[in-house]
């Protein structure tokens, strides 16, 4: 027997209950304890669970047919007036009522959620055919019985919530009022709602002490999904008090707080309270949800600004949207395409909506799409030991991907691989993914491997624009070798896993943190999303340098040097050149060229550097002498015999060819 059954039969002997007395001399059908053929009728018809005991029944339908009337059990209240309209009664738990009072004929039950209502129950459906001027005799027994057995009923969390409330309420002293919180949350399960609201009251009275760490690590508490929905009133409420402590009291404010502000401003703007209004600064009238959207883009647009102040792993890899859902991603930022990304440098056509880019890891401001990022390292590398290589003396470099499955440097790389194969120890295995797990070794093969050939006569040194050169111990070695003795040969293998900036795990938390935020978003993440995220295989790349011997170098430079370029980007400058013929590129020349650098398989920034060299070339400073001379001859609009005497000389002292000075002169 329940702790409330047990309270009402002791208030309920016929001794002292006139309710009693009045339900003994009518036991068909107005009972306290009713027969077990009473229960089992009624329990069929009112559809009570057996778990509940039946304590009380008055029957008010015809035949006693037990399928109207009020129920009373040991959880729940039943009125069912008309068994024709079972929609239009009342039914509700007594661990939702806080209290029970009794006037003019009617019992009120006083509900725990809002004190101000209750539910209104005339007494005549807990008696049978009394009179009515007996009514308030009758009424006050009922509602005092019923009161103190639902005093057993209550929630143990709701009862220490009122009770706390009550004394909150009266104390105005911040510091008291934590106390009296902590006192409530420590009589209370942690993973209740009131431990949650709790939290919220003790980081409110610090706030009012303006110690913010303090009022900011009890909200951060409020958060805990096991008490706060994601995405209700509650978290929007929490959201916008955090953001607003954070945003206007927090010092001193680093992009790492406009970073935070402005993801706690967002949830604020889409789930803070729209209805509740209050006074702003201005006069005017605002809700929650409208103050944070304020905030949101003000520190959105802060963040922006100061985007690449951001420590480079935290802002390693970025995703572009239109459109914010939810900031709260451990793998990636977001960024909005319409904000001003002009600090950030993208590949021709990006960024693009949607798409998930990754910084350069030297020339941080530079974004590469995730798909591709690991190419382009790896060009920039091998450009930059080539560009090495050759201002160090080299008369010949080859360059070959160890692991291609094919010397097909036109291979598109899609291949269905089935099976296992071998190409210089390396195995393949599998089917499926590896069509696109291969891919970047395909294309590197494609794009880079190379045989190049010199004829130095410059002395070595080494360049100043060099990106990678620090960081590569190897290539350190190989310049002081090369500076301090007779190196003529040396080899070197460079390989995509050491510049892999995500690597496979994180690949994988990236994948599923956006298959998550794209659901929300109802954006499609179909199996080409998928494939963006495949674990790519290593690439090695095999280079050979052969070197002049440094006795050799000690000339003047050569007049023209040989320019560092792969078959397939050669092919594309001369491409470039022929679209150029005419002195601007039309727009069907860069559809043609668009559909050449697909097929060369060249990146698109690589594409554009290469034009940028067939449209700007490339001088050396001899040339670049000569190339001011020519222009101020050149002044007065017209070139005298005297002046042309004077350019030819100075063409002959710089070693510049007469064919080479016209190509300059252009």
């Amino acid at each position: 027997m329940s702790e409330f059954s047990n309270v009402f039969y002791n208030h309920t002997t016929p001794s002292n209950s006139c309710w009693r007395r009045h339900c003994d001399q009518n036991t068909d059908d107005c009972a306290i304890n009713p027969s077990s053929q009473m229960k089992s009728e009624v329990r069929q018809f009112f559809n009570i669970e057996n778990d509940e005991e039946i304590l009380f029944i008055r029957d008010t339908s015809f035949w006693n047919e037990r399928n109207q009337g009020t129920v009373i059990t040991d959880k729940y209240y039943y009125l069912v007036p008309d068994n024709d309209k079972p929609s239009e009664g009342v039914f509700f738990a007594w661990r939702d009522i806080q209290q029970v009072t009794y006037n003019d004929a009617t019992i009120y039950f006083w509900q725990n959620d809002n004190i101000n209502e209750a539910y209104s129950i005339h007494v005549s459906w807990f008696l049978k055919d009394s009179d009515e001027s007996l009514y308030g005799y009758y009424g006050r027994d009922i509602a005092n019985i019923l009161n103190e057995c639902v005093k057993s009923a209550v929630d143990p969390v709701k009862d220490a919530w009122h009770r706390m409330s009550a004394m909150y309420d009266k104390e105005e002293d911040p510091r008291k009022r934590i106390s009296i919180v902590e006192q409530m949350q420590a009589q209370i399960p942690p993973d209740s709602w009131a431990m949650a609201t709790g939290y919220v009251l003790i980081g409110q009275s610090y706030r009012d002490l303006k110690n913010w760490k303090n009022a900011l690590d009890s909200l951060y508490k409020a958060l805990n999904p096991e008490t706060t929905e994601y995405g209700s009133i509650l978290y929007g409420e929490v959201c916008y008090l955090i953001e607003s402590i954070i945003d206007l009291n927090v010092e001193p404010k680093g992009n790492a707080e406009y970073c935070a502000a402005r993801q706690y401003a967002l949830m604020a703007a889409r789930f803070a309270d729209n209805e509740e209004k209050h006074t702003v600064s201005n006069g005017g009238e605002s809700t929650s949800r409208e103050d944070a959207l304020v905030d949101f883009h003000r520190c959105d647009k802060v963040y922006t600004e100061h985007f690449l102040d951001i420590p480079y792993k935290d802002r390693k890899t970025l995703l572009v949207v239109n459109k914010f859902d939810n900031l709260f991603q451990d793998h990636f930022v977001t960024l909005d395409i319409d904000s001003d990304l002009s600090k950030l440098s993208f590949p021709t056509g990006h960024p693009k909506v949607n798409e998930v880019y990754v910084a350069h890891p030297l020339t941080t401001n530079r974004y590469m799409p995730i798909e591709d990022y690991q190419l382009e390292l790896i060009e920039d590398r091998v450009r930059e030991f080539c560009e090495l290589a050759q201002v160090l003396g080299a008369t010949e470099i080859n360059i070959e991907c160890l692991n291609s499955t094919s010397d097909d440097s036109t291979n598109s790389g899609n291949r269905n691989m089935s099976g296992g194969a071998s190409r210089n120890g390396n195995s393949i295995h599998g089917s499926g993914h590896n069509e696109y797990s291969r891919r970047l070794i395909e294309e590197i093969s494609r794009s880079i491997s190379l045989h190049q050939t010199f004829q130095p006569h410059k002395a070595p040194a080494l360049p100043d624009n060099l990106v990678w050169y620090n960081g590569e111990p190897s290539w350190q070695r190989l310049y002081r070798q090369r500076m301090e003795g007779d190196l003529l040969t040396h080899e070197e293998r460079i390989e995509t896993k050491k510049s892999q900036v995500v690597d496979n795990r994180e690949m994988k938390e990236i994948k599923g943190e956006l298959e998550t935020l794209f659901a929300n978003m109802n954006v499609a993440f179909d199996k080409t999303e998928e494939a963006k995220f495949e674990q790519q295989e290593n690439a090695v790349l095999a280079i050979s340098v052969k070197f002049a011997p440094l006795s050799q170098l000690t000339g003047e430079a050569s007049s023209q040097q040989t320019a560092m370029y792969t078959a397939n980007e050669q092919k594309y400058i001369d491409e470039v050149k022929e679209c150029l013929a005419d002195g601007e590129m039309t727009k069907t020349g860069r559809r043609l060229l668009n559909m050449q650098r697909e097929r060369l398989g060249l990146s698109e920034s690589r594409a554009a550097e290469l034009e940028a060299s067939v449209s700007t070339p490339q001088l050396t400073d001899e040339e670049k002498e000569y190339l001011e001379a020519y222009r101020e001859a050149c002044e007065d609009g017209q070139i005298s015999d005297k002046e042309h005497r004077m350019l030819n000389r100075l063409r002959d002292m710089l070693g510049i060819s007469e064919e080479r000075a016209k190509e300059i002169e252009l």
